[in-house]
């Protein structure tokens, strides 16, 4: 698993930084990863499961869950996500690295975005031709969910196996409790999640379908956090870890930060005898991280953002509506299920997640509010595996009484409205391919902060040197 996270790095660092900076930060990556090889044998790995067709079986599962979502465009894709991300592969393979554009006035334009999902794919479609690139995301994107479900469900046997698949696909918050306190039930096939106008927290099968890039990484940050917090050797190793993970996606690693914190302060005294291993961790993933942020940060003051609580006047719908939906949001998206976890394990990093769910709504980063979202995967990821682990442990092991068990099937059952409607929606809506002559300025009608970055940024000399594609050969004139 923390190969298939890793192998993006050294594609990115190569491909993407002048040869004098990008060589020798991904020889420092690479040697980062092979000083945390002795982790790795600890870890949760596919000598997990037990039987070759238990190994098939979450495989299989793996391949028709992923299908429904938009690599590969198999059954209907969210437009709203995947012609943007779709334009991001394409470009990534028919132009040099890092690609470049220019406007109607002649400014120009880099690609600046977390990159570590298409990596591996575009590299690939460069040999095999843009026809491929497609069905090579979705066979990456079906890799790193078969990989984590054997790494994390493969010690799982039978029917228990069946139900903690079914318990992870169907695990979201309450979503159609909050739709219907706002305006009534909604119709069958609509996106449910946004029903505050300004936040969510996505259930596992709406990340998938919407933004694998950003959920695989938060979801195998949040199980090791989950599975390995009695580990001090975990947090040695997480340097690389945050690296990769990074790479794919910087904010689940943000929201992850709480919890390592709490780790951290847990095994300070045990850390110590183990600096010099800590240290070289650091000493090796700093050069290329640094690289990295670099990339990241370029121009990224200019992404629409807020912190705290905004002015009355500012909020959505006035102050009072502001203050009921964000408290019917805690209550229905964390606290209903968080309760119940925290009786059944009353761990740091659980109590630290369960805190930053709490207190992701007052703050907001990105268009879409991203930081909410995509921060809160780790998080949610422990909660439900914390939920998950108790509704299938024997009862000897068990810590909520048959009648909070009884409550916590019944708000999983409520919750997968949301999964049934995403689901509903991949099979019902009208399927389509993507289309191979749309350049991401066109997919996202012009050139927002969040994916590109003024190539008169003072980070930009870092970057390899491209030819720019000329605004009059960007087809503006397609249509989504």
């Amino acid at each position: 698993m923390l190969a298939y996270l890793f192998l993006p790095v050294p594609v990115f660092l190569l491909g993407f930084f002048v040869p004098w900076l990008g060589i020798p930060a991904a020889v420092f990556a690479l040697a980062a990863f092979v000083a945390s090889r002795p982790f790795v044998s600890t870890m949760p790995q596919l000598l997990n499961v037990r039987t070759l067709a238990g190994a098939l079986m979450l495989m299989g599962l793996a391949a028709a869950w992923t299908s429904l979502g938009g690599a590969g465009h198999l059954f209907h894709a969210n437009a709203i996500d995947w012609v943007p991300r779709y334009a991001v592969l394409r470009d990534l393979v028919v132009n040099d690295w890092p690609p470049r554009y220019l406007d109607a006035d002649g400014h120009e334009f880099v690609l600046r975005a977390p990159l570590g999902y298409y990596m591996v794919p575009a590299l690939l479609a460069k040999f095999a031709g843009i026809a491929w690139a497609d069905r090579l995301l979705l066979a990456w994107t079906w890799l790193g969910v078969s990989l984590f479900f054997l790494a994390n469900f493969g010690g799982t046997t039978g029917g228990k196996r069946i139900v903690v698949l079914i318990l992870f696909v169907i695990a979201s918050g309450l979503d159609i409790v909050g739709v219907f306190w706002k305006d009534g039930l909604p119709w069958l096939g609509s996106h449910i999640e946004w029903w505050t106008g300004r936040m969510k927290y996505s259930s596992n099968s709406t990340m998938l379908y919407w933004i694998p890039n950003h959920v695989i990484p938060g979801w195998v940050l949040g199980a090791w956090l989950w599975r390995l917090q009695g580990s001090a050797d975990f947090l040695w190793r997480l340097p690389v870890i945050g690296l990769a993970v990074m790479t794919w996606s910087p904010l689940p690693l943000v929201g992850a930060l709480p919890m390592i914190a709490v780790l951290a302060w847990r095994f300070c005294g045990e850390l110590l005898p183990g600096g010099r291993d800590l240290l070289r961790a650091l000493a090796y993933v700093l050069p290329p991280a640094v690289l990295i942020a670099a990339y990241l940060l370029m121009s990224a003051g200019g992404i629409k953002a807020w912190a705290v609580v905004p002015p009355v006047s500012k909020a959505v719908g006035g102050g009072f509506t502001w203050w009921a939906d964000t408290f019917v949001f805690i209550l229905i998206e964390v606290l209903a299920f968080g309760v119940l976890a925290w009786q059944c394990s009353r761990s740091a990093v659980l109590g630290a997640g369960l805190l930053l769910l709490c207190l992701l709504p007052f703050f907001s980063f990105g268009p879409t509010n991203d930081l909410a979202t995509l921060g809160a995967i780790p998080a949610l990821t422990v909660m439900w595996l914390t939920l998950i682990n108790e509704l299938i442990s024997p009862s000897r092991q068990r810590r909520l009484s048959t009648a909070r068990r009884g409550v916590l099937v019944v708000l999983f059952m409520v919750g997968a409205a949301t999964p049934f409607q995403e689901s509903y929606r991949a099979f019902t809506l009208r399927q389509w391919n993507p289309d191979t002559g749309i350049s991401v300025p066109v997919a996202t009608n012009g050139f927002p902060a969040h994916y590109f970055a003024s190539a008169a940024n003072r980070l930009a000399p870092i970057l390899n040197r491209t030819e720019p594609l000329p605004y009059s050969q960007m087809n503006w004139e397609k249509k989504r």
